[in-house]
């Protein structure tokens, strides 16, 4: 636990952490139980859950420890108002996201009707194929890749659906060169309404629904734009809300995943997608370790993807390949002061001595 101890500053923190893990099947409902002592304060809690996007999940996992030594929630382990009050929340999120997801639907649909081949990841995708449920996972907007040379035609399809882009040109141009993507959002009355109702929640407080468009995969710029393109061959199909949809196989989404937690601040390291990283790895108990290797090459983010896989096998002791946790010990990336220097003083600068064998 000490090497994780910079992420886990309350006791609230580590009583989630611990309760991730319950939910992964890392730890038991004992361990958690014994962590419940009388000054946990039980809004910190939800808070810190909701704050780092994985409200859901605590919830389930509470859900198991009420009922853990008494057969039922008798209020002595988690009191009735904590679980009545994540129930509220869990409902309203899965009422958001299902929203969110019939806006991907229709999105996709029009996208295909412009000629435009489009890939949905993360967000009700990720949602759907990994969790199984789109109410187990937090999100505010979408995330759709097109191919570069179809990107500002996509644009201009989402602009006609009522989409604005909250940046200057200069801005959209800098973000499409650097990161790849530029952020379109939507006001429309059902959000409005929705949020005007939930706002408390604090879980959707954005009145504007967003939409990322992608034409590359962040964090790193790669000149050879073909790296790119022999991703669009590792997809498949999923069912979302009983129509099917092309979303990245468990390979690259894991790949994905990881980078997502690598390029995070120090400070911002997200249990959420540490979550993502780990459900992608039970959903898919015959994932191809050395095909994900592969695509991280391609890349050319093997430094990222084991960093991000490292922090997830730290946090979650989630259990890795034999091979796998070879190369993240060897890299020697999970050294949190390390981590913390190289995400204070520079981008990666400290990755240039360090072996990926």
């Amino acid at each position: 636990m000490s090497s994780i101890s910079p992420l886990l500053a309350t006791s609230e923190a580590v009583v989630l952490l611990n309760c991730l893990r319950l939910y992964f099947n890392t730890t038991s409902a004992r361990e958690v139980i014994s962590l419940l002592t009388p000054d946990l304060n039980w809004q910190v809690l939800v808070q810190t859950a909701i704050d780092r996007g994985v409200m859901p999940l605590l919830y389930q996992s509470l859900k198991q420890i009420a009922i853990a030594e008494h057969g039922a929630n008798d209020g002595k382990l988690v009191p009735r108002s904590v679980m009545v009050q994540l129930q509220n929340l869990h409902r309203m999120n899965g009422l958001n996201n299902i929203a969110q997801s019939k806006e991907l639907l229709q999105v996709l649909a029009l996208l295909e009707s412009a000629g435009i081949k489009a890939i949905a990841f993360k967000g009700p995708s990720l949602a759907a194929s990994v969790y199984g449920n789109v109410a187990l996972r937090q999100f505010n907007d979408l995330d759709i890749l097109v191919r570069l040379q179809d990107f500002w035609q996509a644009k201009a399809v989402l602009v006609d659906r009522g989409y604005r882009s909250p940046l200057s040109k200069q801005s959209e141009i800098d973000l499409f060169n650097e990161q790849l993507q530029i952020p379109l959002v939507y006001r429309d009355p059902e959000t409005t309404m929705f949020n005007q109702r939930f706002q408390f929640s604090l879980l959707h407080s954005n009145p504007e629904r967003g939409i990322d468009l992608h034409w590359g995969i962040p964090p790193r710029r790669i000149l050879n734009l073909d790296r790119f393109d022999r991703q669009w061959e590792n997809l498949m199909q999923i069912d979302l809300m009983g129509k099917q949809i092309n979303t990245f196989s468990p390979e690259l989404t894991l790949v994905i995943q990881a980078l997502n937690i690598a390029k995070d601040s120090y400070s911002d390291i997200s249990f959420k997608q540490v979550c993502d990283v780990a459900q992608v790895i039970q959903a898919y108990p015959d994932l191809n370790w050395h095909l994900a290797w592969k695509i991280a090459a391609e890349l050319r983010t093997q430094r990222l993807f084991l960093m991000g896989l490292g922090i997830s096998h730290d946090l979650l002791d989630l259990p890795l390949p034999p091979f796998m946790l070879e190369k993240c010990s060897k890299s020697k990336l999970i050294d949190w002061q390390i981590l913390e220097d190289v995400w204070k003083y520079g981008e990666y600068k400290m990755f240039k001595q360090v072996s990926v064998a």
